[in-house]
C-alpha cells in the first residue's frame, strides 16, 4: 500500500470526509471566480469608459460654496434609482461575513459559512457595480461627483453610518477606506481652491473649509464636514430630502471601489 493509502487509513473516514468537502469548497470557489471573472471585465469596461470621459474621483472640483445644483441631484438620484432594486441584502451579506471573519469559531462549518457569505457579496458587487456605471455613463456623471455627493448627503447631512470595508490590506498598499478619504480631502481643496479663485468669495465659508480639509487630515475616521454642512449645501439638498431617504443603499464601502489604484488601472477588490 502506497505511503498516501497508510496516511488516509490512518486518518479515518472523518477526515476523509473533510477532505472531500474541502476539495468541493475550492472547486466552487474555482468556478464562483470563473463565472464573475467576465462580469468585473465588463464593470472595468465601464469604469474606465467614465474615467475616460470625467477625470479620475479627485479631479472633480464642487461649486465653489458646495452647493449641488438641481440639475445634478436629479442625474444623482437617477443613478440611485438603477442601484437600488440592484443592491438587496448586499450590506447585511457584509455584515455577516464581518461577523463570520472575527468570530472565534472554527472549522468547516465556518469556513462553508465564509465562502456562502464571499459568493452573495461577490454577485450583489458584481450588480450594483454594473447599475452604478452603466447609469452614470447615462447620465454624464463622473466617479468624483457621484461620491462628493453621496458622502456629503448621506453621511455629512443625513448621519447614515459609514460601512467599514471587510478585512484589511496585507500588501502595504493604501486600503479602498484610505483611499476613498484622501479622495475627499482632495475633493474638498479643489472647492477651497475654486472659492479662492471666485469673484467675490465669502471669507467665513473659506475659513471653514481650511478647517474642515485640516481636521480630515488629523483623523483619517472623521465623517466630512460631521459637525455640520454650510447652510448654502444643505439649502442645496432639502428639496431632496424624502427622495435621498427613499433611494439611500449603504453601499459607502463600495465607493472607493473603481476608482484608480496607487499603481494605476483599475481596483475592483476589497481590501
Amino acid at each position: 500500500m502506497s505511503t498516501t493509502g497508510n496516511w488516509l487509513k490512518g486518518c479515518g473516514i472523518g477526515c476523509l470526509v473533510l477532505i472531500v468537502l474541502n476539495v468541493i469548497i475550492i472547486f466552487s470557489g474555482v468556478r464562483l471566480l470563473k463565472n464573475t471573472f467576465s462580469e468585473f471585465e465588463d464593470v472595468a469596461d465601464l469604469q474606465e469608459q467614465i474615467t475616460d470621459l470625467y477625470g479620475e474621483m479627485d479631479d472633480y472640483v464642487p461649486n465653489p460654496d458646495g452647493a449641488v445644483s438641481a440639475s445634478r441631484m436629479e442625474a444623482f438620484l437617477a443613478v440611485q434609482n438603477a442601484i437600488y432594486p440592484e443592491s438587496e441584502g448586499i450590506g447585511s451579506s457584509v455584515e455577516s461575513f464581518r461577523d463570520l471573519k472575527n468570530s472565534e469559531s472554527g472549522g468547516l462549518g465556518k469556513v462553508v459559512s465564509i465562502v456562502r457569505n464571499a459568493k452573495s457579496i461577490g454577485q450583489g458587487v458584481g450588480r450594483v457595480l454594473r447599475a452604478r456605471n452603466t447609469a452614470l455613463l447615462e447620465q454624464r456623471m463622473g466617479m468624483g461627483e457621484y461620491t462628493y455627493i453621496y458622502v456629503i448627503a448621506y453621511h455629512s447631512w443625513l448621519g447614515h453610518a459609514l460601512l467599514d470595508i471587510p478585512g484589511e490590506n496585507d500588501d502595504g498598499d493604501m486600503t479602498t477606506s484610505e483611499r476613498l478619504h484622501e479622495n475627499i480631502v482632495d475633493i474638498l481643496k479643489s472647492q477651497r481652491d475654486a472659492l479662492k479663485r471666485s469673484v467675490d468669495p465669502d471669507p467665513d465659508l473659506l475659513e471653514r473649509l481650511e478647517a474642515e480639509i485640516l481636521e480630515l487630515r488629523i483623523d483619517d475616521e472623521r465623517v466630512p464636514w460631521q459637525d455640520g454642512l454650510p447652510d448654502v449645501v444643505v439649502a442645496s439638498l432639502e428639496p431632496y430630502r424624502a427622495r435621498l431617504e427613499e433611494l439611500h443603499v449603504p453601499i459607502s464601502f463600495l465607493l472607493g471601489i473603481g476608482a484608480e489604484n496607487d499603481h494605476g488601472g483599475f481596483d475592483f477588490q476589497f481590501n
